[in-house]
Order: C-alpha cells, then structure tokens, then sequence
C-alpha cells in the first residue's frame, strides 16, 4: 500500500558530513517505506535540502519528493494535547485553561461586559460617581455633593466673643467685629454618601460701610459621637485666605478653604455628628469694620 504520510529528515549531526546525513537520511526513508509495505523510489534536490525539510510522497507518481512546507492535510492523532484535546479533525480548547495573561490587553480604568442586546466582550468607561481604588471598585459620588448650608438662625455661640445677629436690608447676617476674634456654631450630621474625601468650606460675606481693605476667616471641625459635649474638641483651624473688599459696598463676597480628610477634619466619617466653628481672622484682615456673614456652605470636593 501506498505510504500517505510525511517523513521528516533527521536533523544533522554535529561534524557529520552531508554525504553522510543524506546517506542515513535516504537509509532511514527506504527502511520506513519498507516497513509501511511499500518501496517507493526518492526523487530528491539535494542542493536544496535542508535540515528539517519534509519529504512528500507524491502518491499519484509513487514517488518520495522533497519540499519545505507541512502538507495541508497534516492534522495530529486525536487526544489530549495539554490545553487542546483533538477529536476528528476539531480542535478543542479545554475549559478553564485561558489564563487572564493570555487573553489581549486591556485598556486602563476599564470594566469588561457587554451593553445592547448581547454579543462579544467589550471594555466599558466608569460612568459618573464610581472609580478603581487599588483592585476594587468605589462609589465615589451619589446625589449632591452638598453636605449642608447653613443661614445665621441656624448658629450657636459661646459664652463670650460671639458674632451677633443682624439684618442688612431685611437679610440675616452675623456681625463679626473688626478687632475682637468673634465666633459661630453650626451643627450638621456627615451624609451617608461621604467617603473620605476632602471637603470645601466657602462663607458668603459682605462688609458694613468700608470698601477697602481684607477680610479672612477661619474653620475648625470637631467630631461629636462619643465627645464629653461639655467640652471642645476642635481640629486646628484652617485658614480661609484674606480677600480684598469690594470696592462697592454691599456687594456680596464668597471665600473658600479646602479640608484635607483625617485629622484636618477631626476624622469625621459617614453618619457622624459634628460641628463647624466660624471666625473672622482679625490678626491677618484689615479691613476697618464690621465683617457681615450670610450664609456657610460645606460640600465635597
């Protein structure tokens, strides 16, 4: 019978001459063809043979021929191959053997799945609100980063050097004094939604009759749960920079100070009672008159 597969040369010896591994080479074919119950003559370019070439049979001719590509038709004996198992011509890749190194690269900051109706795995954008921390996925954001405003009806006050209540064209303002470091309470519970971020505290503020000059404040937090309320626990103020006065008066102002989290905001975290301590920076400002604050804001950043 007709021999029908390929017979690979064996690779040349190290100091074996090429008369020499032709030799062993057309030895081996003829005991091959022999053993396959058939003895086919060899029609070989022995000044194109090269190690690793394949010899073909050509069985139409009944002839052994030299050529250098792996015949089409070449397919493995079926059985497990490792990751592969082979059966009747189908490659198969065994289940769970496709390692996260082997599958392409995948963009940074991305989610694979899938939108629409279905289909082929694709890399998905995090949309607003959420983002990677290390190896996991955070809410960074869910409704308003507003954590609270608070008006002048909503302050307390200390016994002595307290800001005082006011109106300026029916508006309610406190009255911080040019000279003496007057200060206000407000109260507010951290929103669920916080987590560990920075915060921004910003005063709204005007000036009673002066138009020149600078005014400045400072904030202090101090986390409530667990604290002996009959005594103080402020962080270390923060200072809100001085800013020019308006050149017309009555006109309204706003300054801002940003709040690293931790121990710049008495590690206030989510649900926590606190409070916010304003004062009017009378050892850095100039401006020569009474400081009139409408409204305080704190957000995260």
């Amino acid at each position: 019978m007709a021999i029908e597969r390929p017979y690979v040369l064996t690779p040349r010896a190290v100091g074996q001459s090429f008369e020499e591994w032709v030799e062993q080479a057309l030895y081996e074919l003829h005991r091959t063809s022999q053993e396959e119950g058939a003895l086919a003559p060899v029609s070989i370019d022995l000044d194109n043979l090269a190690d690793g070439d394949y010899l073909n049979f050509d069985a139409t001719n009944q002839v052994w021929t030299n050529g250098n590509a792996i015949p089409a038709n070449l397919e493995p004996s079926d059985g497990d191959k490792g990751d592969i198992t082979v059966a009747s011509g189908t490659w198969t890749i065994d289940s769970g053997v496709v390692t996260y190194a082997k599958i392409q690269d995948v963009t940074a900051d991305r989610l694979l799945g899938r939108t629409g109706t279905g289909g082929s795995i694709e890399e998905l954008t995090l949309g607003a609100g959420l983002a990677f921390s290390g190896d996991s996925l955070i809410v960074t954001q869910t409704g308003s980063k507003i954590i609270k405003n608070w008006g002048p009806h909503e302050a307390s006050f200390p016994a002595s050097n307290y800001a005082t209540l006011d109106t300026r064209n029916t508006h309610p303002i406190l009255d911080f004094d040019t000279t003496t470091q007057e200060t206000v309470y407000f109260h507010g519970v951290m929103p669920d939604n916080y987590a560990n971020e920075g915060i921004t505290v910003e005063v709204w503020w005007t000036v009673t009759t002066v138009t020149s000059g600078t005014v400045g404040w400072d904030v202090s937090l101090e986390l409530m749960d667990g604290l002996d309320v009959d005594s103080d626990s402020f962080a270390t103020a923060q200072t809100i920079t001085a800013t020019t006065v308006s050149g017309t008066n009555g006109t309204l102002q706003s300054s801002t100070v940003n709040i690293s989290d931790g121990a710049n905001m008495d590690s206030i975290d989510a649900g926590d009672m606190f409070r916010i301590r304003i004062r009017r920076d009378v050892a850095s400002d100039t401006a020569a008159d009474d400081a009139e604050l409408h409204m305080v804001e704190m957000r995260i950043q």
